[in-house]
C-alpha cells in the first residue's frame, strides 16, 4: 500500500511539474508586452511607425507593393475605442512560391500611444527533420476580428 501511494505521489509531482513547465513556455511564446510611448496616434502611418520605432524586431518590416512579397503590414482601425490593430508579416525562403518561412506579429496601439504586442508566431522549415518549427500563437483572424 504504501509503494503505490509513493507512485501516485510521484507521478503527481511529474504531472505538476510539466504543467508548470508547459505555461512557463506557453507564457514565453506568447511574447506579449505593453510600452506607454504618449505619443498622439493621429494616423496609419504614424501608428506603425511607433510601433516600428519601439520594436526592433519589426523595424524593417514593410508593406507589400506589388504582388511577389515577402513582407506586409496590415491594419484595421477600431472606431469604438480609437485603436489601431498592427500585423506585421515576414516570410523568407523561396518567397515567388510563397514564402517557406513565416513570422508574424500582432500589436494594437492607442490614440494616446499605448503599444499592446498581443501576440507572435513563427512557423521555420526544418531540413533535418522534414517538418516545421512552430513558435508562439497564430492569429490568422487578428485583422478580421
Amino acid at each position: 500500500m504504501k509503494k503505490i501511494i509513493i507512485t501516485v505521489l510521484t507521478i503527481s509531482i511529474s504531472i505538476l511539474v510539466i504543467v508548470a513547465l508547459y505555461i512557463g513556455v506557453s507564457t514565453f511564446r506568447n511574447n506579449t508586452s505593453e510600452i506607454d510611448t504618449q505619443i498622439q496616434i493621429y494616423s496609419e502611418d504614424q501608428a506603425i511607425k511607433v510601433i516600428q520605432d519601439n520594436y526592433s524586431d519589426v523595424k524593417n518590416v514593410n508593406r507589400c507593393n506589388g504582388f511577389n512579397c515577402n513582407s506586409n503590414i496590415r491594419t484595421k482601425y477600431l472606431e469604438v475605442n480609437s485603436t489601431w490593430k498592427v500585423e506585421f508579416y515576414q516570410g523568407s525562403g523561396d518567397c515567388p512560391a510563397g514564402c517557406i518561412n513565416s513570422h508574424y506579429w500582432y500589436f494594437t496601439i492607442n490614440s494616446s500611444g499605448k503599444i499592446s504586442k498581443e501576440g507572435e508566431y513563427s512557423r521555420t522549415f526544418n531540413s533535418r527533420i522534414n517538418a516545421y518549427d512552430e513558435t508562439g500563437k497564430p492569429n490568422f483572424e487578428f485583422i478580421i476580428e
